[in-house]
């Protein structure tokens, strides 16, 4: 608090997110936010970034979309990362999906995870006003599978099933399974049903689907 009351933006930052989260004190997220907008106000990109989640969660997008505009044009991730959702769709802004595509691409070209996939949900989406891209997509959804990510590894098996490269996207559906992801599991167990990409196993289709089923998937549930 010492280092507050002297003006330094880094021990603001964090005395407003004890604040918020109730890390040590007293929860209260109004001390948080002049915390957090104090620091902002000094040009401190985190801080700013953290405002706008504060007034996301007060519903007030207008605020917040001009505060992550504030981070990314400093070059800050997260800031970048939020400013193209919020041009994705459309909050405290018009939707414009090309600034959208734009502001996730910075994000996702420093390894940002939830960019990447953001982007590859963008190309893949039909309908989204945004041109079909399938191998970009293709590109974006290998980059998370291959951090390990559970929801990049089903998406992509997704994307291969839907070329009829069932080999491939049956051993996507497994990593992402392996992993205890919803969908995952349940494409698995199509896989196994169907003997798309493997031999027809229906032992190990009603496993996949029991566990996805156990998770509230309704067509998991259809399957059993």
């Amino acid at each position: 608090k010492r280092a507050v009351e002297l003006g330094n933006v880094d021990a603001m930052v964090f005395l407003g997110e004890f604040y918020e989260h109730g890390s040590g004190v007293k929860l209260d997220k109004k001390k948080a936010e002049r915390l957090y907008r104090a620091a902002a106000d000094r040009g401190d990109a985190l801080a700013q970034n953290n405002v706008a989640f504060l007034l996301v969660s007060e519903k007030k997008f207008e605020e917040a979309f001009r505060c992550f505009a504030l981070a990314a044009d400093q070059g800050f991730t997260l800031g970048e990362l939020n400013l193209g959702i919020c041009y994705r769709d459309g909050d405290g802004t018009e939707v414009d999906l090309g600034k959208a595509r734009y502001w996730l691409e910075r994000a996702a070209a420093k390894g940002d995870e939830s960019a990447i996939k953001e982007l590859a949900v963008l190309d893949a989406r039909l309908g989204s006003g945004v041109k079909l891209d399938k191998k970009k997509a293709e590109r974006l959804f290998r980059m998370a599978a291959d951090r390990g990510d559970a929801y990049g590894q089903t998406s992509l098996g997704c994307l291969l099933y839907s070329e009829k490269r069932f080999e491939e996207a049956f051993r996507y559906y497994a990593l992402g399974a392996d992993q205890g992801f919803t969908n995952g599991e349940y494409n698995l167990g199509v896989c196994y049903m169907r003997g798309d990409g493997t031999e027809v196993d229906l032992g190990k289709a009603r496993y996949w689907f029991e566990r996805a089923a156990a998770k509230g998937d309704e067509s998991a549930r259809k399957n059993l």
